[in-house]
């Protein structure tokens, strides 16, 4: 529990900071710190910690794309249009991955590959260097695996993508964005080990529907392992 406050507050401070150096407006961190565009930082921050560090991912992707949003507010209040699109782009993506994840498997990676492509000619249009190609493939990994991903899988793409984005922080100089990162990652890894805890096994399945019921052991297995 201390550690999820630790990790809490790490977010949080670094959202607050971030503020200083993303947005396209000067902004000083002292007099700004309670100002709505931070408050509304904040909130996101919260938001991606809380969900993530979750053991499983029921209502995850709707978090998460509430989460988005908030940033991409964040960032139009702070003057930075191309960060504030972006993120606005991706909030899309995550709600579209949300509302259709019971379709056929080809028309959730037909989008997957639409909003890849959005995300790709974005990070052209306002990218300047080979950290915003690592951006951009992190937008892809995690675009495709929130419209692919199931149970671990989901999580796995999720800490992927965080993984790169880090990477781009540090290519950048960004402080904030690395410790923002490094949290969500961090909170990320914690759910997932949660997840693998309390996932059910076949062998135990199989003990407590008994040796002639392996038609039904498959189908609770498949069952559960779908909505985690």
């Amino acid at each position: 529990m201390k550690f999820t406050f630790a990790l809490l507050a790490s977010n949080v401070s670094a959202s607050i900071i971030d503020t200083t150096t993303h947005g396209d407006l000067a902004v000083t961190l002292l007099p700004d710190i309670l100002n709505l565009a931070n408050l509304i930082g904040w909130v996101a921050a919260v938001i991606t910690v809380c969900t993530l560090i979750r053991k499983d991912n029921r209502g995850l992707l709707l978090m998460m794309g509430v989460r988005v949003t908030l940033w991409s507010v964040h960032y139009a209040m702070l003057g930075s249009i191309s960060e504030s699109v972006v993120h606005a782009v991706a909030a899309v993506s995550i709600f579209g991955a949300n509302a259709t994840a019971n379709r056929p498997l080809f028309t959730r990676v037909t989008l997957g590959v639409m909003f890849s492509a959005l995300g790709i000619s974005a990070a052209a249009y306002y990218g300047t260097g080979w950290a915003d190609v690592i951006a951009a493939t992190g937008c892809v990994l995690m675009t495709i695996t929130q419209y692919t991903g199931r149970g671990a899988s989901l999580r796995l793409g999720f800490l992927g993508g965080e993984s790169l984005f880090f990477v781009f922080a540090v290519m950048v100089g960004s402080v904030p964005g690395a410790a923002v990162t490094l949290a969500n990652a961090a909170a990320g890894m914690i759910g997932l080990i949660r997840m693998r805890a309390t996932a059910p096994t076949r062998s135990s399945t199989k003990s407590m529907l008994g040796p002639r019921d392996s038609n039904a052991q498959n189908r609770l297995f498949r069952l559960n392992r779908s909505i985690r």
